[in-house]
């Protein structure tokens, strides 16, 4: 099925979608920018903030989430009532 697009549809530009991706672009740049010394500083002065009492609940409470998870998914494919014996 060969057909022409209308000379409507063939004359539209991408110029928002260039606007959009050119902005989602900068913001990217500009949180890498930031972000970056979290990767290529490793001073107790670039992670003061982190040391904290709360950074160790956080670090536990991920911990038991994926003890957790990993678990009940155990449980459940364990326990498939279509599984031959």
């Amino acid at each position: 099925m060969n057909v022409a697009a209308p000379a409507s549809r063939a004359r539209d530009t991408h110029l928002p979608l260039i606007v959009v991706l050119g902005a989602l672009g900068a913001a990217l740049l500009w949180f890498v920018a930031k972000k970056i010394h979290y990767l290529t500083d490793f001073s107790p002065a670039s992670y003061a903030p982190y040391f904290r009492v709360g950074t160790l609940h956080h670090v536990l409470g991920r911990v038991y989430a994926a003890v957790m998870t990993t678990g009940m998914a155990l449980y459940f494919m364990c326990r498939n009532p279509r599984r031959p014996t």
